[in-house]
């Protein structure tokens, strides 16, 4: 191995000789992760049910078009690996996912990932405005309203086309933990 693949692969390592602390180089990390970047975290809400079956009916339920890896990393947690982006963007802001009456959350992958540790559950949801004023049925203005709630993903193209006045439709990736919000006042 030349000096510099040495260089680059060596990890520094403090703490102490019980518990030794080791930290990666960034280029390395940057290596590793580069691979899960487009994949979902997903995770079935309520009781566990079997790998095989949970594969089997996102399979049917998502109706790719094309194939996709799926790893089970405990704690009820898969990661979804998809062979074309198109499938992931329509897995992610496509939802709500619902398997044997259960609700299925879709996050994107997050770096240092333990599915034991996990307390941010975040999904991608569709949200409705109702009796928006149609001058606001503008991406931008929708975006802005919708920050409220989340992180603002995409805009319904119904609602971008101004083809539906009786409420506006945003999908914005939401974290579950934090109380649902109702009704908001604009102005």
């Amino acid at each position: 191995m030349e000096n510099d693949e040495q260089t680059e692969v060596a990890a520094e390592v403090k703490g102490t000789a019980s518990n030794p602390i080791v930290k990666l180089p960034a280029g390395l990390l940057k290596k590793v992760r580069e691979p899960w970047k487009k994949c979902l975290i997903v995770r079935l809400l309520g009781r566990n049910i079997g790998y095989n079956l949970f594969v089997n009916r996102i399979r049917k339920l998502w109706n790719l078009q094309a194939g996709f890896e799926t790893l089970d990393i405990g704690n009820g947690f898969f990661i979804v690996k998809f062979e074309m982006m198109e499938d992931y963007s329509k897995v992610f802001t496509g939802g709500p996912w619902i398997v044997m009456d259960r609700y299925v959350t879709v996050c994107k992958w997050q770096p240092d990932f333990k599915s034991d540790e996990a307390e941010a559950d975040t999904t991608a949801i569709w949200v409705r405005f109702p009796n928006l004023p149609i001058e606001y049925y503008d991406e931008k203005v929708l975006y802005h309203i919708s920050k409220v709630l989340g992180n603002p993903l995409k805009v319904d193209i119904k609602t971008a086309m101004v083809a539906r006045g009786k409420y506006a439709r945003v999908c914005v990736e939401m974290d579950l933990r934090k109380p649902l919000i109702s009704h908001l006042t604009i102005g």
